[in-house]
Parts: structure tokens; sequence; C-alpha cells
């Protein structure tokens, strides 16, 4: 298997390749017939096939290649680049055929740049000027002007599958028609995107299917489509946008909850040598929990590796399995090979293109398949700035064969399209309750931790898909001087409500609305619960009280939450618990 990305593997270099639409080619090809091309404006969504387009465009004007220059706006922004470079090309003496410019993601152009290349667009009779971009909103208007606009929309789902299919033939990997429609689908007309999905897929399975589609995105999708559909059958949008949560939590849970629950365990100086959750961190792809998906991905990657994204709450396993991939690719030979970044650290434009530019230009590579590569590891990479982004998406684009680019963030969707399409994604769910309980079984035997299996339960529930919040929960409640540790020392280190808390709020709805504040006010303080803890108490604990329009109440106090107004948190909660209706009997 080709360790080149397929995406770049089997980009289409001719017009008739990349251009579906037969109105679109017609003008194209006419253009290119008449040796006339006017400046042009190329528009879409990412993996529509512009660039692609671009290129073979100005193949088929000019077959000189010293006629072209491809610059990016993400590297060139500036007013300088066009009067340097833009400039000196224009100057340059061509017979017979114009001189082409494609300037890729226009709208990264800085407005000063924009102006400047306006004088170009009028008087330079013997160059074309062929831009791209996704969003033609950030041109300004005299640019957009003097330009003709071609628009590419999303592909549709049986072009996607088209082409996937004949990728797959020529890979020699089995496939159902049912399989490639389903990623077709799930990357709604991108087609770079779904080439990426199918070459993840294929590193895990033999066969593109439906099943081994779904269990490569570890979403249940059958239960989150029937839910759905039974709430539209009743026409409840309440429950509708349940679900549409319920489901973008396996990928995007409560994670300011997780983040606030771990900063709140307090592990007493000197007690330990070292944090449970380094001393146990993995070291190889068997010992990773969960997450099969990578998993299959460490088996076969040094059959080749696509760029990665790692997404998903934290304490999921996605730093842990980029150490795994790293120790799997080089061994101990990390040195020159591996680049690593913490985008918190680093998060502007200057670092990307200084940095990990450097980094790619320099030798010391190891064998991946028919080529060599380095690995540059982005951290937090939802922390860049936009220029940054824009600028990695070139750096990704150039350097394609000499480097993979594993980047892990807790939210994808902070990601520009364009980046997301040319990685594999990878969605890190939170961990079932049935292996946070195995792994914490092993950790507390190998450390003689007196704990019960109530008390473990009681961690998992509190972790909420989080393993290393569980094993620091773990660790803190082995450091008290107790012959046996129960669910009680859990909530009391953890500082989340006991079952009492529970038993007493719906006792509450009977009582009235001043009582009810009063008591929680009263119970948090003691407990030392924060705004967030009590909404998660009022949610397992009531959940099957809550009618939906309390579940969209609920919703409203997580942004309450956000503000940390806790008084008036708590007056809402107040009531809510005492407006509830009584408990229908099942």
């Amino acid at each position: 298997m080709s360790s080149q990305p397929w995406s770049e593997k089997y980009r289409p270099a001719t017009l008739e390749d990349t251009i579906q639409d037969p109105h679109k080619l017609l003008l194209l090809t006419e253009y290119c017939t008449r040796r006339e091309i006017p400046h042009l404006l190329l528009v879409g969504p990412p993996g529509t096939g512009k660039t692609s387009a671009s290129l073979a465009l100005a193949m088929r004007a000019n077959p000189d290649p010293e006629m072209h220059m491809h610059l990016n706006a993400s590297d060139d922004r500036g007013v300088e680049c066009v009067r340097t470079r833009i400039q000196h090309h224009c100057r340059r003496q061509c017979v017979g055929a114009q001189k082409i410019i494609v300037l890729d993601e226009a709208e990264a152009m800085t407005a000063t740049a924009q102006h400047a290349l306006k004088p170009f667009l009028d008087d330079s009779l013997s160059t074309a000027f062929i831009l791209t971009c996704n969003d033609d909103s950030q041109l300004i208007l005299c640019l957009r002007s003097r330009l003709c606009v071609v628009r590419f929309s999303a592909l549709s789902v049986q072009d996607v599958v088209t082409t996937l299919r004949r990728i797959a033939t020529a890979e020699g990997l089995r496939h159902s028609s049912t399989g490639l429609r389903t990623i077709a689908e799930d990357t709604r007309g991108d087609l770079r995107s779904a080439i990426n999905l199918m070459q993840a897929v294929s590193t895990e399975h033999s066969r593109i299917t439906v099943g081994n589609v779904m269990r490569h995105s570890g979403l249940d999708v059958s239960r989150i489509v029937r839910d759905l559909v039974t709430a539209a059958r009743k026409v409840d949008l309440t429950q509708m946008y349940h679900h549409l949560a319920s489901a973008r939590s396996h990928g995007y849970s409560d994670s300011d909850v997780l983040r606030s629950i771990e900063d709140g365990i307090k592990i007493p100086r000197g007690v330990y040598d070292m944090l449970w959750s380094e001393k146990y961190r993995p070291k190889s792809q068997e010992q990773i929990v969960g997450q099969n998906s990578f998993r299959a991905l460490l088996r076969n990657c040094h059959h080749g590796l696509p760029n990665l994204l790692l997404y998903g709450p934290s304490g999921t396993g996605k730093s842990s399995s980029v150490n795994v991939l790293v120790h799997t690719l080089y061994g101990h030979n990390t040195r020159g090979n591996i680049l690593r970044i913490n985008a918190s650290d680093s998060r502007g434009i200057g670092s990307i293109r200084d940095v990990i530019s450097e980094f790619t230009r320099t030798g010391n590579a190891i064998s991946l398949g028919a080529s060599r590569v380095k690995l540059v590891i982005l951290e937090e990479a939802d922390s860049l700035t936009l220029d940054a982004q824009c600028c990695l998406r070139r750096i990704m684009e150039l350097n394609c064969t000499s480097a993979r680019f594993c980047l892990v963030c807790n939210f994808a969707d902070k990601l520009l399209p364009a980046i997301r399409s040319r990685c594999s994604n990878f969605r890190f769910s939170p961990l079932s309750h049935a292996d946070i309980i195995s792994h914490l079984t092993s950790v507390a035997l190998a450390e003689n931790v007196p704990a019960s299996g109530a008390a473990l339960a009681s961690i998992v529930h509190c972790a909420h898909g989080d393993l290393r919040c569980a094993i620091n929960q773990l660790q803190t409640v082995a450091s008290l001087d107790t012959p046996q540790i129960g669910p009680e020392h859990v909530a009391a280190a953890a500082a989340v409500p006991e079952q009492s808390f529970v038993d007493n709020l719906r006792v509450c709805r009977a009582k009235s609305f001043r009582e009810t504040c009063d008591y929680l006010l009263d119970a948090t303080a003691q407990c030392r619960m924060t705004s967030a803890t009590l909404l998660r108490a009022l949610y397992d604990g009531l959940r099957d009280d809550l009618s939906p329009e309390q579940l969209a109440h609920l919703a409203d106090l997580q942004v309450v939450a956000s503000m940390d107004h806790d008084s008036e948190l708590f007056a809402i909660a107040a009531a809510a618990i005492t407006q509830m209706p009584p408990r229908i009997a099942r």
C-alpha cells in the first residue's frame, strides 16, 4: 500500500477528470481553445476541485511550466508579494500564449495586497490570473468585479462514489457500494475528505462496508438515528435537539465540567513519586484503552500513514496514542524526525511558518513504504489563530511527500474545513464504563489500593468517560487513611454529591421555592459543589422525571453556569425542581 496520501496520489491532472459539470467544462475548454482566458475566480467549499482545476487549466492554456506561477495567499498574503513576484512574472516575455498566475486561498490576502493587485488585472493583457477561494465575500468588491466567477458546488454523492470506486479498484481494495455511499454521504460533497476517510478505513479493515465505516467513526449511529426518527414522528423538536446533542457528546462531551473536576483534584505533595496517570500511560497499542479504530491504524502504520486529526474530549487517550504511534514508527530514533508543538504556546503564524518549514526542509527521516517522512505533532491545534491555520494548510500541501502531520485537539469544528479534509479524522469518544472499570481494577491491584467495587463504580460515574480523571481520583482516595475505600470517600474527594443529596432533591419537589433554594445553597456549600456539578447531579439523578421542556431548560442553565453566578443558578434550579410534575409510574 502506498505511503502517499491517496488524495494527492489520485489528484486529477486534466480538466475532464476534475470538473463534473459539463457546462463549466465546456466554458473553460472554450477559453483554452481561443487562448483568451479571462481573469477567473473559482469559488466553492473545500474538496471540490478548485486547485486541481486551476492547475489543469493553466497547463491546458500554456504547456510551458516556466510560464506558470502558483502562489498561495496563506504564504504570500502581503503587498510585497504583489509588487515583486507577481510584477516580475507579468513583465516576462511570452510568445503565442498567455502567462498564468494561480493564486490559491485568495481570501487570505490583506486588503492592501488586494488593492495592489487591481492594476495588474487591468494592465497585464498577456497574463491571466486564476484566483481560488472558499468564501469570496472576503475579497474587496472592486477586485471581485474584475474577475469572472466560476462557482464550484459540493460534489454529488454519485460523483464521489464513482471516484471512490475507481481509487478502491486501483488499490485492490474490496468494497461494497453501500460502504462507498456511506463515506460519500458522511463527507457531504468533499471529495478530498472522502478519499482520506476511505484510506483511513482501509488501514483498519480489508473491506469497505457500511459497518466498517460506522465502526471507524466510533458512533452508535443506528441508535441515534432510531431516536431521531421516533422524535420526528412525534414532531417533538425538543427531543430531536436532545438526541442530536447526545450524538455530539460522543465526540464533544462536557469538557468544561470534566476540566473543573480534574482541576479540583488536589494530590498531596510528596505522597507519591509520580502521577499514576503518567506511570500507567500506555506504551504499546495493546495497552491503549478503547479507540479500536486508531489501534487498527497503529497495526498498519508502517504500510502507509496519512495526515491525522485526533479529536475528542479530555482523558480519552489522544496524546497517549500519539506517543505510541511515535514509538511504533521511530522507536528510540526520534531525534530530528519528530517535531512536537503545543499550539497554546506557539499559536501564531510566525511559529507555524518558521519552525515547521525549517523542520520539514532538513534531512533525517524514516522509510515509510516507498518514501521517507518526518512527523509533525501539533497538540491543542484548535488554539491556532486563523492566519496560522491558513499557513498550516499550505505547509501540509507542500510537504505531503516528505512529512506527515498529526493534529490533536478537543474541538475539530474550530479547525478550517480545508485542514480537516486533508486529514484522516479519528474521533476519540468518552470511554465506556466497562473499559474504565477494567483499567482501574488493574491499577488498584498493582498499587494495593483497598477500593471496593462500589468505590470504583463511583469513580467511573464521576469521570464521565475521562480515564485520566478516573486514575487521578483513584490516586487521591488511595491517600486516605482508611482500611476500605467506599463510595462516600470518592464523593468527598471528588466534591460530588452523595446519593442522599439526590434523594433529597426528590423530597424538595414537595417544598416551597424558598426552602428548596436554601437547601441547595447549604448542601452545595457543604459539599464544595460547583454549579456545573449541580447540573450534572440534577440530570443524573432526576433524568427519568424530566420532560422535554425541562431538558431544554437545563440547556439554558448550562449557559448560566458558564457565567459562574452560583446564587442565580441555584435559584433557577430550585424553581425547576419545585415545578417538576409527579413521577410517572412505569
